[in-house]
């Protein structure tokens, strides 16, 4: 039984990350099914609409055939089937149904570590169990934010769409031999690397004084201002740090807010907690 718990708790760790899940890959999507944000609103709303509306017959068939069986079943077909469908997805109908069938999957989970706790436990363990569950399913919530956040927005293909956005008449060649003096600057600082901007003077400006900051510390918004000779634009500041087209080299990540957040960043800001955390490994090994 204990084991079937455990189950469990990975199960309800699933289903608080299909939750949440939609929010961060709307972009991605958006670029591959046509998804609009009404679309995977109600994708959504219809998880939870069925996860409402299967807790009776669950509770039903875990009076009469036991948590076991009920999760199980729902789980396989509803859970699985769900995924698998939301694997091979086409259209923004096919998200929807794969996330009601989902919504299937999901509805008996903490129901029948309930029903496992009040059966099985003392009762004065009951509230420290459902409370272990509730707090272990949270991981869910987390792995569909953060990590799935970088990975929607560090791909390739996020990489190449900011690319031909930026140069719609041009023709991309991939070429890794002849760009290995480039990434070796970059990454190893070693040698030279040769950018090409465009951009109006001051946002050019903003970008010069980006480069001069050392790896492995920060600057504000408010620095870079001044730094530009122009204290009272630090919106403006702001604004050209935002529109750098080029991460990494021109190193927009060091910018923060004067408070110490992060502020923005163009390539998200799971990206930007990343370089910063790396820069200053590196720096202090």
């Amino acid at each position: 039984m204990r084991a079937g718990l455990i189950l469990l708790c990975l199960a309800y760790v699933l289903s608080q990350f299909f939750r949440a899940f939609l929010a961060v890959l709307s972009g991605p999507l958006e670029r591959d099914l046509g998804a609009t944000p009404d679309d995977l609103a109600f994708a959504s709303g219809l998880w939870f609409l069925v996860f409402a509306a299967m807790q009776i017959p669950v509770g039903w068939a875990l009076d009469r055939v036991g948590p076991r069986r009920t999760a199980a079943v729902l789980l396989l077909i509803g859970g699985g089937g769900g995924a698998a469908l939301f694997a091979v997805a086409t259209t923004p109908l096919h998200v929807s149904l794969a996330m009601a069938l989902i919504g299937v999957g999901c509805a008996p989970v903490l129901m029948a570590s309930y029903y496992i706790f009040a059966r099985q436990f003392p009762p004065a363990r009951f509230a420290t169990l459902a409370a272990l569950m509730l707090g272990v399913g949270s991981v869910g919530n987390l792995v569909a934010s953060y990590p799935m956040a970088f990975a929607a927005e560090t791909g390739a293909e996020p990489a190449m769409e900011d690319m031909r956005s930026r140069w719609p008449g041009a023709r991309f060649v991939e070429d890794p031999g002849a760009l290995r003096a480039d990434v070796d600057a970059a990454f190893d600082r070693t040698g030279e690397a040769r950018v090409h901007l465009i951009g109006a003077p001051f946002q050019i400006k903003v970008w010069e004084a980006l480069i001069t900051i050392p790896s492995g510390q920060v600057t504000t918004y408010s620095e870079l201002a001044c730094a530009v000779g122009n204290p009272r634009a630090v919106r403006a500041v702001g604004t050209a740090v935002g529109r750098n087209p080029v991460s990494w080299l021109i190193p927009c990540h060091r910018a923060l807010r004067k408070s110490g957040g992060l502020g923005g960043y163009h390539w998200g800001l799971p990206v930007k907690r990343a370089l910063l955390a790396w820069e200053a490994a590196r720096d202090e090994a």
